[in-house]
């Protein structure tokens, strides 16, 4: 008589093409040889979670050999996720870990680590590849599980490889700090982006944090000791035994890849990547993830390696490093035939990477948001921060979830590391199968269809180099002094130049700068592809001459950080708004010169939407500030800067369009100026922290002058006032509210008045405070009101016609604004 289990295995063997059949019932019958078998088959069907996991049985087996066997040839495998460990609930990190310290307390025995692994490596993934084919798993769940089992796997091989090596040669103790170091170990790529794949390598860096030698007779250094741990680790892991293998490991993407040292001190590979670090490993970087062990000071090696990977300015010459290591894969699966690689293929997982990872490079060191090893977390920033539209980022999630999934499926087949879709008509059947489609064609289109999409994105992002139209052709070969002068002159003129060899003059003498030829050689290849773009910009402006010369000095002043010569070759609105702007002024290139990291607001339309009001510019300055980190007082006043400079640059340019009249342009700088005042003294109060106290305190800035007025120029300084007023009673002897707004206020004045790497914010000037300078920095409402009324001279009364309050509460202003007409309406003698 049939076994009622295997009645239902046939109903739902039923539904998949027969082709399959063979496959899914050679495993079945395998399975059912297995001891426990037959008592875990009669549970599965008395009740419907037993009837779920049954009837999922044939599209599992059918889609993935690797499961089958394992289920098979795994003693208790199968009773064990039919029953007690159901493979109907997701696997928890808790539970994943909790199995892997129990096992770290056998560090001692390498081979019982090493076995033990392999089997319950090889059991957590049948479970999750189990849950991932019947569909009770979505991808999320998948690639988390799958990143926890390898942390685990290296975790517990770490453990053992350390201990191993410590017994013969005694535990490395680091020379500066006289402590125990640890091995800090780094994943990259998929498992740093906890994404990892189902049969997948896993990318490793290890570092430690000190130079030192081993506690033991004969010691040696740190730098041997870990590199024997490193080694050990490599073989737990990764050696085939008759249990197969725990994890493959790829240590390439170290330091000088396979020619480095296996581990480097957190001093070398600062240095390493200081002086030699190469675009294509900022790249690799991006997905950096401390695995989380204890004592390796991991968190300080990530803030080495920031700087490296996210430069403070925008870097468009990642666009270049991104193509070129996309012709090299190109390349290389030309050579192999391996076009419909679904991981580097057109429209593959890689040129997802590609467009999301280059924005990080970009702009990361600009938009923490962005400082994320997740891909997800990476595109729902870029489009918070309208950098990608969200129709674009759902294409490419919906792409890379079905490229992921199919990926996943081709690796559960046999527990490869394959991306190449199948040839033969049974196995494109099987994938299509355990992706849910009926046959290949109808599988095979959607899969056209999300890489079509997909490649359409990268094309879009990464706008293949056109070949150099001929009159662009031409005019490289004229910037570098390839064209005979009256050859050179007559293009030139051809293509509207009116004085050519005044141009050419300009171009010669650049050419033979000390500027141009201290150019590394990548520098000046950019230089050299800008320049004429640069002359063919310039052609179209009516004082040619002026608008080029004015392009050069623009160019000499930001061109050390090549970066910036990428940003303007690669986007031509970007070049062509520059020209545009500083042909008008004078002023705004000076000012661009002084502020390259302004050029990031021309790659957008400029000076046709200007923030008018304060209040407005008020919000958009308090988003940018929800970037910035805690206490990281040095990013706040960076991004105060850009602010102020990007806004300038905003009015300035409508100003030069003639969008905006005398009278707003002043009283939108004094508006932007008063918004840059009220943020800043929110930083200068949160930086000090409980270091003050003025919970009962309004502290607030007056503005005399044009600030005051609110006819505020350019370059103007803001002369300004620090009053405050309390309703706490304090004897003068205890009051230290006056000791309070000085550290505050001088706090502020930092912030204002110091130069950073993204310039100044604003000169300022105090000296209309009471008794000027021999006065004290910040006053009392009724002191200021006393000195007005008994010892101010004439003309302070009269600086006070366009004093106002501009930073603090309604209550102080209005307090301000009587003290104000009492004194300006006082009796005088004619």
């Amino acid at each position: 008589m049939q076994h009622p289990a295997n009645h239902r295995f046939n109903q739902a063997l039923s539904a998949l093409p027969l082709p399959l059949h063979a496959i899914a019932t050679n495993w079945w019958q395998a399975i059912r040889q297995q001891p426990d078998a037959i008592r875990a088959l009669d549970t599965l069907v008395v009740n419907e979670a037993g009837d779920s996991m049954l009837t999922s049985l044939p599209r599992v087996l059918a889609g993935s050999d690797y499961i089958g066997r394992s289920l098979a040839r795994t003693p208790g495998l199968f009773a064990s996720l039919v029953g007690s460990d159901s493979v109907l609930e997701p696997r928890s990190n808790g539970h994943i870990e909790t199995q892997c310290t129990a096992l770290r307390g056998h560090a001692a025995d390498s081979q019982h680590v090493g076995t033990t692994l392999r089997v319950w490596r090889r059991a957590e993934l049948v479970r999750i590849g189990w849950r991932d084919l019947a569909g009770w798993a979505k991808l999320e769940e998948v690639v988390e599980t799958l990143s926890t089992v390898a942390d685990q796997a290296v975790s517990v091989a770490l453990a053992c490889a350390h201990y191993q090596v410590a017994q013969r040669h005694g535990e490395p103790i680091g020379s500066i700090s006289g402590k125990p170091v640890r091995l800090v170990v780094l994943a990259l790529g998929k498992l740093g982006g906890r994404e990892l794949n189902f049969s997948s390598d896993i990318d490793l860096v290890l570092a430690y944090a000190e130079a030192g030698n081993t506690q033991s007779e004969k010691p040696i250094s740190n730098h041997e000791f870990f590199i024997k741990v490193g080694q050990h680790l490599v073989s737990l892991l990764e050696t085939s035994t008759e249990e197969g293998f725990v994890f493959r490991i790829d240590l390439r993407l170290r330091p000088n890849g396979t020619s480095g040292p296996l581990a480097l001190s957190f001093d070398a590979m600062d240095h390493y990547y200081t002086t030699h670090g190469r675009d294509w490993e900022r790249y690799a970087l991006i997905k950096t993830r401390a695995l989380d062990l204890p004592g390796g000071h991991s968190d300080l090696l990530l803030e080495i390696l920031r700087p490296f990977i996210y430069r403070k300015y925008l870097d468009f010459g990642a666009f270049d490093a991104i193509r070129d290591m996309k012709r090299m894969i190109e390349k290389a699966l030309r050579t192999d035939d391996r076009l419909d690689d679904l991981k580097l293929g057109c429209g593959g997982i890689r040129e997802i990477e590609f467009i999301v990872q280059s924005y990080q490079l970009i702009r990361g060191g600009r938009e923490p948001q962005l400082q994320t090893n997740r891909l997800w977390q990476a595109m729902q920033a870029l489009v918070e921060l309208g950098i990608m539209e969200k129709s674009g980022a759902d294409t490419l999630h919906s792409a890379y979830e079905f490229l992921r999934r199919t990926e996943h499926r081709l690796q559960m087949i046999d527990d490869q590391q394959t991306h190449q879709l199948p040839k033969d008509d049974l196995h494109r059947l099987r994938l299509a199968t355990a992706m849910g489609y009926s046959n290949w064609t109808s599988f095979h289109t959607q899969l056209c269809a999300h890489t079509e999409a997909v490649h359409g994105c990268f094309q879009m992002v990464f706008a293949p180099e056109p070949d150099a139209d001929n009159e662009t052709a031409e005019l490289a070969d004229l910037w570098l002094g390839h064209v005979e002068r009256p050859s050179a002159e007559r293009l030139l003129q051809r293509i509207g130049y009116t004085e050519p060899s005044r141009l050419l003059n300009l171009c010669q003498n650049l050419r033979g700068s000390a500027f141009y030829t201290a150019f590394s050689t990548s520098g000046r290849a950019r230089m050299d592809r800008l320049m004429p773009l640069a002359i063919q910009a310039c052609a179209h402006q009516s004082d040619q001459f002026t608008a080029f010369a004015r392009l050069v000095r623009v160019i000499e002043s930001i061109g050390r950080r090549a970066a910036y010569l990428s940003l303007l070759s690669e986007n031509t609105l970007a070049l062509s708004q520059l020209v545009n702007l500083i042909s008008q002024s004078s002023w705004i290139a000076h000012w661009i010169g002084r502020h390259p990291v302004m050029l990031d607001e021309l790659l957008n339309p400029i000076g046709q939407e200007v923030s008018l009001d304060r209040a407005t510019l008020t919000t958009e300055l308090k988003r940018r500030m929800k970037t910035t980190p805690p206490n990281d007082l040095e990013r706040a006043m960076d991004l105060l800067r850009e602010f102020r400079h990007a806004q300038t640059l905003q009015i300035a340019a409508a100003d030069s369009a003639g969008l905006l009249s005398f009278e707003s342009v002043s009283a939108t700088l004094s508006a932007l100026a008063e918004a840059t005042l009220e943020e800043s003294m929110s930083v200068a109060r949160q930086s000090l922290g409980g270091k003050i106290d003025l919970d009962s305190v309004d502290l607030g800035i007056v503005a005399y002058g044009k600030l005051g007025s609110q006819e505020l120029g350019y370059n103007s300084d803001l002369d300004i006032v620090f009053l405050y007023q309390s309703d706490a009673t304090h004897s003068p002897e205890n009051d230290t509210t006056p000791y309070h707004c000085g550290r505050v206020i001088q706090r502020l004045i930092h912030i204002l008045t110091t130069r950073t790497a993204a310039g100044n914010l604003y000169q300022t000037d105090l000296q209309l405070r009471p008794s000027g300078r021999a006065g004290t920095v910040v006053s009392s409402l009724s002191a200021f009101e006393s000195y007005q009324m008994a010892h101010a001279w004439t003309w302070e009364h009269q600086a006070l016609v366009r004093a106002r309050l501009v930073v603090g509460s309604p209550a102080l202003g209005k307090a301000f604004e009587q003290v104000r007409r009492r004194i300006l309406c006082q009796p005088r003698n004619a």
